[in-house]
């Protein structure tokens, strides 16, 4: 059929102008392929969007990255088994399907066989299997590496005890992986959207020769070469450092939804020359007043600065701010001390000094966490803070101080940050313990720089302190207070409240693990280590006709590539 075509074709015309119809059909078809593609993955060209970010990220390595801007430039252009719908509901990523053993030990994925990198090869098991073991490799010191011990041998491949060849992760065929996990955990599903979980392609990565996921791209013998391969909607196009990102669509991008961004610059905010320093966020909203970018996270009282009616503005209460108990100091580290203290919380006494932009809270998990279809503090309780007595908090405030061995405490301080109306508000508290016990706090006011300095110095008594989650699970912010935790400031250390956070994550029963949660949270007022006192409101807000783009208000980070304008 084909050469009875061909020969047709050569009656009509002569062999000299077969050459060039034969050239035009070709570039004609190829013409005819790049629709279908530009079909398949988008929708038009697109537009442009522009998003300011604090700093150069430090690296593009999803095993290794850290920092916030690093976690954001990646989750635009990386795509893991498994992300979100709009509405925070878990879907397919590379996995098209996936199914659970009833003991929920082995998760097996099949993965879409259309997916590509950004370089048009093939997105296979292997390059996830090769993931998780640079994630448990000693060398690659990857950060959240602890998140996914309930892998069978990850633990132990990490010290250094057994092979990384030998954890629970392995390629049952070219589009086919399987984990093995040695305990079940509930949140092992949304654990794979985040950024330890993305694929590594193996030959790529040692190409780069150390140089993986540090720059866009480098010039080897004259040609240029890129040093971040990406699978997600988006890729790395352009890297000037401290300057700007340029994320571009992946037109090898092959997945449940059309991209229809055409990308995205992520400019790195430097201060102007010659004029006096201002903050990031007084830079970034400035820069959204005037047009220069999309869209704007803001949260609590920066949200005064902004008509927020004249912009497309989502609210969420993810941050919880309180006060974190130092359980190794002098004086507070006698549990009926804390006690007393935590049965002296009369919150309709400092409610009118709460910060603009916040609402009172009683507990500590905020509302936009959600467990068994609902929000977690439906199921665990709105209200978890201990009645108001005086007389019970003074019994135990004299018992502790006999144990202690004192009259009355000397040298407890309390930081707050510097221009947050914490201070104003502590006031009010203050004077409750002052008129019930006699007892006094010395307050510091501090800048966020240097409270973090004296966190990690464990050099303080109470401190302001938010709680937030990097996930839609409640353990993403109770885990904080897990022994041994390198962000447990409070020096909290209770094989009770391990337990419970343990077996909260170590079950396939999602009522089980709420229980075990709510149980934890409540042990930390109990212990009285964490005081909640607000909840601060946090916005996400785009210019008037722009949508579609995606934001998680746990993480804070923003996905483009589905957005229109």
């Amino acid at each position: 059929m084909i050469d009875k075509g061909n020969s047709h074709v050569r009656s009509l015309v002569g062999n000299g102008d077969f050459i060039i119809l034969k050239r035009v059909l070709s570039v004609f078809c190829l013409f005819l392929l790049c629709l279908s593609m530009a079909g398949c993955n988008g929708k038009g060209e697109g537009s442009l969007f522009k998003y300011d970010i604090s700093a150069d990220p430090l690296n593009l390595d999803p095993q290794s990255a850290e920092d916030y801007n690093s976690l954001l430039v990646i989750h635009n252009i990386f795509e893991g088994l498994l992300t979100y719908t709009e509405d925070g509901k878990l879907t397919e990523g590379v996995a098209t399907d996936w199914n659970v053993s009833d003991d929920g030990l082995e998760y097996t994925f099949t993965l879409r066989q259309d997916a590509a990198w950004s370089n048009g090869s093939p997105v296979t098991a292997d390059d996830f299997v090769f993931a998780f073991r640079r994630l448990f490799s000693p060398d690659t010191n990857a950060p959240y590496a602890s998140d996914f011990f309930c892998i069978k041998n990850s633990e132990e491949a990490l010290s250094g005890k057994v092979r990384t060849e030998d954890i629970g992760v392995a390629a049952m065929g070219t589009y086919q992986l399987k984990f093995t996990l040695h305990t079940p955990n509930t949140m092992f599903l949304q654990l794979l959207t985040t950024a330890p979980a993305m694929p590594c392609n193996e030959v790529f990565f040692y190409q780069t020769k150390g140089k993986y996921g540090l720059e866009a791209k480098t010039t080897i013998d004259g040609e240029s070469v890129y040093l971040t391969l990406c699978n997600g909607p988006l890729y790395l196009k352009q890297w000037e450092h401290n300057n700007y990102l340029a994320l571009r669509r992946n037109e090898y991008y092959q997945g449940a939804r059309d991209v229809a961004a055409k990308g995205v610059n992520f400019e790195v905010f430097e201060q102007p020359e010659g004029e006096e320093p201002v903050t990031f966020e007084a830079y970034k909203i400035q820069r959204f007043l005037d047009g220069e970018t999309d869209a704007i996270e803001l949260g609590g009282k920066a949200g005064d600065a902004l008509e927020l009616d004249r912009y497309q503005t989502e609210k969420f209460q993810s941050t919880t701010w309180g006060i974190l108990i130092n359980q190794k100091d002098a004086v507070l580290s006698n549990s009926n001390i804390r006690k007393a203290l935590f049965r002296l919380i009369e919150p309709e006494a400092y409610r009118q000094a709460l910060p603009s932009n916040t609402e009172m809270v009683y507990a500590i998990v905020p509302g936009v966490i959600t467990m068994l279809d609902q929000s977690f503090r439906d199921y665990a309780g709105q209200n978890i803070l201990p009645a108001y007595d005086a007389q019970q908090a003074k019994e135990l405030y004299k018992k502790g101080l006999e144990q202690l061995q004192i009259k009355q405490p000397e040298n407890v301080r309390l930081y707050a940050l510097q221009d947050t109306g914490q201070e104003e508000l502590f006031g009010y508290l203050s004077q409750i313990w002052q008129r019930e016990l006699g007892f006094y706090v010395a307050v510091e006011s501090v800048t966020e720089e240097e409270m973090n300095t004296v966190l990690k110095s464990g050099q303080f008594s109470m401190a302001f302190y938010p709680l937030s989650g990097s996930y839609n699970g409640a353990d993403s912010i109770l885990s904080t207070f897990t022994t041994g935790n390198t962000s447990n400031y409070a020096g909290y250390s209770s094989r009770t409240y391990d337990t419970y956070l343990t077996n909260g994550l170590q079950t396939f029963d999602m009522a089980v693990s709420a229980e075990n949660f709510k149980n934890a949270e409540r042990l930390l007022i109990e212990d009285g280590v964490y005081l909640p006192l607000y909840c601060e409101h946090e916005f996400f807000i785009c210019a008037k006709g722009t949508q579609g783009i995606l934001y998680d208000p746990q993480s804070k980070l923003a996905a483009f590539a589905y957005a229109e304008k």
